[in-house]
C-alpha cells in the first residue's frame, strides 16, 4: 500500500513534468495569448 501511493505520486510528478515540457515547447514556437496566462 505504501509503495502503491509512492508510485502514484511519482507518476503524477512525471505527468506534470511532461505537460510542462509540452507547454514550454508550444510557448517557444507560438506567441502566448492572454488565455494561456490566465490558465496558468
Amino acid at each position: 500500500m505504501k509503495y502503491q501511493s509512492q508510485n502514484f505520486i511519482i507518476s503524477c510528478f512525471a505527468v506534470i513534468l511532461i505537460l510542462s515540457g509540452v507547454s514550454i515547447r508550444i510557448s517557444a514556437s507560438l506567441p502566448l495569448p492572454d488565455y494561456i496566462y490566465r490558465f496558468i
